[in-house]
């Protein structure tokens, strides 16, 4: 019985004590940021012209 109510006293003082630390963790800000879409995209002309004579590229 004694074992039980040392183990249960432990058991509680522990506890308590990680309670504690775990109070005094602070809690991290959220980073505010704003994604904007860019449009960079443009047309390039076609670099390779086909030979009329021999129908290749």
């Amino acid at each position: 019985m004694r074992k039980i109510v040392l183990s249960l006293f432990i058991f509680v003082m522990v506890s308590l004590m990680m309670a504690g630390v775990f109070a005094t963790i602070p809690k991290p800000s959220v980073p505010e940021f704003t994604v904007e879409l860019v449009d960079l995209s443009y047309d390039m002309p076609a670099s390779t012209t086909q030979d009329p004579i021999q129908d290749r590229l």
